[in-house]
């Protein structure tokens, strides 16, 4: 049940402050002690967004495709995550 709150909170958070890093980590953690694996990468993915680790992004985009049927809105945000660090490794690549 505290979990359940947890997550409601933390939600609210990240409407007000959708890049503060420190929110997505702790939804992920929420989100996987629920058992809401997918969620919970999709979490994890912008926490690595925003603390700049476009691997580990990428990775937790593709879990999280995996878990939502394609075209659902959680589905379109891996998508999102998965293409913002495509763009960072590129850039990162070029120097």
């Amino acid at each position: 049940a505290l979990l359940r709150e947890a997550v409601g909170n933390l939600e609210a958070a990240r409407r007000r402050e959708r890049d503060a890093p420190m929110t997505w980590r702790l939804l992920a953690a929420a989100h996987h002690g629920l058992g809401e694996d997918g969620l919970s990468a999709l979490a994890a993915g912008e926490y690595a967004l925003l603390t700049g680790r476009p691997d580990e992004a990428a990775r937790h985009a593709e879990r999280a495709e995996r878990a939502f049927p394609e075209g659902s809105p959680e589905w379109l945000q891996a998508r999102d995550i998965a293409t913002q660090a495509e763009r960072i490794q590129e850039l990162r690549a070029r120097g």
